[in-house]
């Protein structure tokens, strides 16, 4: 898989090492297809973007064999992350504006 300057988070720590022990050595695309989810949702996962979910643990712990508790721990070790991502993506692009004087006629 090829480096990145994002950092990247517990989860995708374990996903890797779980990927560089399979026998095809599978891509970030591979990846996602083996775990029933796109691209960009395995991307969020990866650069700590978005939370994966309680039904996505289920597959991927299905697929890899990782323990679900494992699985886990990596996300919640990863969710300060997260919150830091999803609260800047909400945020507004700039400073709001404060209310508008009304000029006198």
């Amino acid at each position: 898989m090829r480096p990145s300057s994002k950092p990247t988070g517990a989860l995708w720590r374990l996903l890797e090492e779980w990927a560089s022990n399979h026998p095809l050595d599978p891509n970030q695309r591979q990846l996602a297809h083996l775990f029933g989810v796109s691209d960009s949702l395995l991307s969020n996962w990866k650069y700590m973007e978005s939370a994966m979910q309680t039904d996505d643990m289920l597959r991927v712990s299905e697929a890899t064999g990782i323990a679900f508790e494992v699985l886990a721990q990596a996300v919640r070790e990863d969710s300060p992350h997260v919150q830091i991502a999803v609260a800047a993506r909400r945020s507004p692009k700039r400073p709001p504006q404060g209310p508008r004087e009304q000029q006198a006629d």
